[in-house]
């Protein structure tokens, strides 16, 4: 219930709510086995029922991707390699996405070894379609070398070995990475390095020249098992909502985003919902006219629109207080 939580937030009981789970109830099996901690095949792997499991939820539930993680299976992997064989077997030819947790993350703790697993499932199938387009998009156009791809642990791996979790807050690892370089050209062996992104603020530090590892990282609630380069998160980026609690009649400020798409109501991709963008957009801090260079126009009358209605009218403000708050909040969750 409080796992994936910050002290603070654990102390507020009543806010306190369980995050809504990645796999439904209904898309859970379980087969008949178990390998101890040493390794040894206690229960041999029910071959039968396994292959029942397997075609509940391909042919049943109509899953994309199959996760699996077996106790003890980072001792021997015996039982996950021959889970996989059976799903090859029944449907050669599938574009099922299959992982396995001793391959992901051969270490105890079965609960961040489970999710880690979940969350690689998730992300798999887009990821893996998304780099091999990439891939193919270079060598037309004549690239011969090897596409390499950004880990969150701070390394980068060849296109075809990754596993799609471990890019996982990866670009916030390379803006470490970048920041590092650049402090140590300066001279500078102690630093604070913030990135500010569409939908979260990250934080890390480097101390004496170095950062430091997160060997059991928070991702969304998730703990996860794997090295990832330490970061604070929290939702505060230009895609940033704001809101009026209807109980307590405050001015509430993130953590949800508008994303991508739609975006803050300034896009005009049919957001609704004021963001931090429309906020600094009512205040005068960005120029509609000059967003991205000029090639994106921002609607600042949208904007202003939405931060009067949404925010300004429920607490009594002018658009230019209400929007003056929110670039107060998220400026102090920030700091």
């Amino acid at each position: 219930r409080v796992d994936g939580l910050g002290e603070e937030e654990i102390k507020r009981m009543p806010y306190i709510t369980k995050p809504e789970p990645i796999v439904p109830r209904t898309r859970i099996r379980g087969v008949y086995e178990r390998v101890d901690y040493a390794g040894r095949a206690v229960i041999p792997l029910n071959v039968e029922d396994a292959r029942e499991q397997i075609r509940s939820l391909i042919e049943g539930e109509k899953v994309e991707a199959l996760g699996c993680s077996l106790l003890f299976s980072w001792a021997n992997p015996a039982h996950e390699l021959k889970i996989r064989e059976l799903v090859q077997e029944m449907y050669p030819g599938t574009d099922l996405f299959i992982s396995l947790s001793h391959e992901l993350a051969p270490v105890i703790r079965e609960y961040g070894r489970a999710n880690t697993v979940i969350l690689n499932c998730f992300v798999g199938k887009t990821m893996e379609q998304y780099i091999n387009l990439l891939y193919r998009k270079l060598v037309e156009d004549g690239f011969g070398g090897t596409l390499m791809v950004m880990q969150a642990n701070g390394g980068t791996v060849p296109q075809r070995e990754i596993f799609p979790v471990h890019a996982l807050h990866s670009g916030p690892a390379a803006g470490v990475i970048a920041s590092h370089y650049m402090a140590s050209q300066l001279g500078h062996k102690n630093v604070v390095c913030t990135d500010m992104g569409g939908t979260s603020f990250d934080v890390a530090l480097l101390i004496d020249g170095r950062w430091s590892y997160a060997r059991e990282p928070i991702v969304s609630r998730w703990r996860m098992t794997m090295p990832m380069i330490d970061m604070e998160s929290i939702g505060a980026g230009g895609g940033t909502l704001s809101r009026v609690d209807p109980i307590t009649k405050r001015l509430l400020v993130g953590p949800q985003s508008a994303g991508a798409y739609p975006g803050p109501v300034s896009y005009g991709l049919g957001g609704t919902e004021p963001a931090i963008t429309d906020a600094n957009l009512v205040l005068g801090i960005l120029n509609p006219d000059n967003f991205l260079g000029g090639r994106v126009k921002l609607d600042k009358a949208k904007a202003w629109q939405a931060v009067e209605e949404k925010i300004a009218k429920p607490l009594g403000m002018e658009a230019v207080q209400a929007a003056a708050g929110i670039y107060d909040i998220i400026n102090h969750h920030m700091a």
